[in-house]
């Protein structure tokens, strides 16, 4: 998997654009990657555009509740959202699963289809 992170601290904004094979470690990698760098950041506004994600059958059900519980308690998350973008059916189903997993510890975070409506 290939992420690529643009930080804009100074408007409390970050995009990473995720493409290719999304599997276990790579999401360990990229909530490890924001957690590091955004230590310190504090209601962040996240876009995730994952509209050229190729492939997630490596990744599973675990690592999705892994990522929701390491991002609980971050800085960022804390007063910040989440946008997901997905161009599939199958890669929203998966989203929405994040999303629900996600409120449970409290992050705040939405799937969409569409950039502009995220």
């Amino acid at each position: 998997m290939a992420v690529r992170h643009h930080f804009l601290p100074d408007h409390g904004f970050v995009l990473s654009c995720l493409s290719g094979a999304l599997d276990d470690a790579g999401i360990h990698g990229h909530v490890s990657a924001l957690n590091e760098r955004l230590a310190d950041a504090s209601g962040v506004l996240e876009l995730a555009d994952c509209r050229t994600l190729q492939d997630l059958r490596g990744l599973s059900v675990q690592a999705l509740i892994s990522a929701a519980n390491r991002e609980a308690g971050q800085p960022r998350v804390k007063g910040g959202r989440l946008a997901v973008v997905v161009s599939s059916d199958l890669f929203y189903g998966l989203g929405r699963v994040y999303t629900t997993i996600a409120a449970e510890v409290g992050r705040s975070a939405e799937v969409f289809r569409d950039v502009e409506a995220a």
